[in-house]
């Protein structure tokens, strides 16, 4: 479970362990591919597609419909066996846990430059001197503002929880690991940026020529077309030597935010709407890191269609006040959405440190989480679960930028029974969700993750 504490303001999470629950006793499927003929007068069937390994997984392919692939996986046949015996008296189960480096933040962030200047002074101190640097790093409030010093101090709450129950270590930072600087994090996405996901490595050939035409135009098919998994347990999704992790019940389109028709078209609607848009900042035009959104595309983008009466909409923002401002006074007012509350999401070291300092004037340790809901009077609003204000989400970030924690748990108690998610600018799945983005896939990379035989007595 990711929910590690509940206090009265916010909660201790761990990604982390998030991801080691959820990929338990996996199961595998593999390639597959269209039958050699087509029909025309059948391209809008539903149309199994032949393994051309072992049945482990039945796949459907929809020629016409915007649901373009289903994996379906019950786990009950042989080949679907997810199980190697070892003997007669017991059985290997196959997992799959995050590699350790990816939430290897052992020390707050710092230029290198700086980091050896510490490890230089700590390697010349004496134990007394750091008892006194200890005591002198007290943070003062005096020149916070309201809001940052309630976070300050409601994480603090939050981490002495957290070493309470052994989530932290409690151990002062080493010289060697000011030196290393997170270094084995920084180096897991150097190689996590190496890979090269892309749609064709998924792809599902076809003889039809006016299939081959649409599949060419759109990647091979994946892109712009609606994927779902609709089996219990975990699986790994294989091709051309690749593999991917699928959580349970999940699914995922592979596009940019214009084609959201494909679920406008299907007539779907959501129980929560969260998103994390690359907003338009000097630092990212300057550094030409990743592709932004204008402002004004946001504001396009389809909500009211996509939202239920009462639908949470939960947008990620940074510390940048016209941004917040520009959630709260102007997107969500065009969404028809109502803006309920405020959350803040800490990061903090293994350590239970902050990876920047509070009251650091330019980088802050926190994110801000803006919750609204969609409605179509703002007297309905009564007729749904209150929405806290200022809750403090307190986890270990991951190695990757903007990789931000799971918030299905947290979120059950403002959500119907068997809500359904959708998430925008997506790069990771959810049991229960539908992603959505142009790097969805990115973390499901099973070179992500180390696989892990546990073995089990037979009963």
């Amino acid at each position: 479970m990711a929910l590690l504490i509940h206090a009265n303001d916010g909660w201790l999470l761990s990604h982390e362990i998030f991801l080691e629950s959820m990929y338990r006793n996996l199961h595998y499927c593999v390639q597959a591919s269209v039958p050699d003929t087509v029909p025309e007068s059948n391209h809008s069937e539903i149309r199994p597609i032949s393994c051309n390994l072992v049945p482990v997984t039945t796949c459907y392919l929809n020629l016409k419909s915007n649901v373009q692939f289903k994996i379906t996986c019950d786990g009950t046949c042989d080949a679907c066996n997810n199980v190697t015996v070892d003997n007669k008296n017991h059985e290997k189960i196959l997992n799959a846990k995050p590699k350790k480096d990816m939430f290897g933040i052992r020390t707050p962030f710092l230029m290198d430059s700086a980091a050896r200047k510490i490890a230089k002074l700590k390697r010349h101190s004496s134990e007394t001197q750091e008892r006194e640097e200890s005591k002198s790093k007290k943070v003062s409030l005096k020149f916070f503002k309201p809001k940052e010093e309630y976070i300050f101090k409601t994480t603090a709450k939050i981490i002495q929880l957290g070493f309470e129950i052994n989530q932290f270590h409690p151990e002062p930072i080493t010289s060697e690991e000011w030196l290393q600087n997170n270094s084995c994090a920084r180096n897991f996405v150097k190689r996590l940026n190496s890979y090269e996901v892309i749609a064709k490595d998924m792809c599902m050939p076809s003889t039809s020529s006016e299939t081959k035409a649409e599949l060419g135009a759109m990647q091979c098919g994946l892109e712009n077309r609606l994927v779902e998994y609709t089996g219990s347990s975990p699986c790994i999704v294989t091709h051309d030597r690749k593999s991917f992790l699928l959580p349970p019940h999940s699914s995922f389109l592979w596009s940019d935010i214009i084609a959201l028709d494909v679920f406008i078209n299907a007539g779907k609607k959501f129980d929560a709407i969260l998103m994390d848009p690359p907003w338009e900042n000097k630092s990212v035009k300057r550094k030409k890191g990743y592709a932004v959104v204008a402002n004004e595309k946001l504001c396009h983008l389809p909500i009211p269609q996509l939202a239920k009466p009462g639908t949470l909409v939960l947008v990620w923002s940074t510390n940048n006040d016209n941004q917040i401002s520009f959630i709260k006074n102007q997107l969500f007012p065009y969404w028809s959405v109502y803006h309920c509350a405020d959350w803040y999401w800490v990061k903090v070291t293994q350590k239970g440190e902050p990876v920047y300092p509070f009251g650091n004037p330019h980088k802050k340790p926190f994110e801000n989480l803006i919750i609204g809901r969609f409605l179509v009077d703002s007297h309905d609003m009564g007729s749904f679960q209150p929405v806290e204000e200022d809750k403090v989400l307190v986890s270990v970030p991951s190695a990757v930028h903007s990789h931000k924690p799971p918030l299905s748990e947290v979120l059950k108690p403002y959500l119907p029974e068997g809500a359904k998610g959708l998430e925008l600018f997506a790069r990771y799945l959810l049991p229960h969700w539908t992603s959505c983005g142009n790097e969805v896939l990115k973390l499901q990379n099973l070179d992500c993750f180390e696989q892990v035989f546990t073995t089990v007595q037979r009963v």
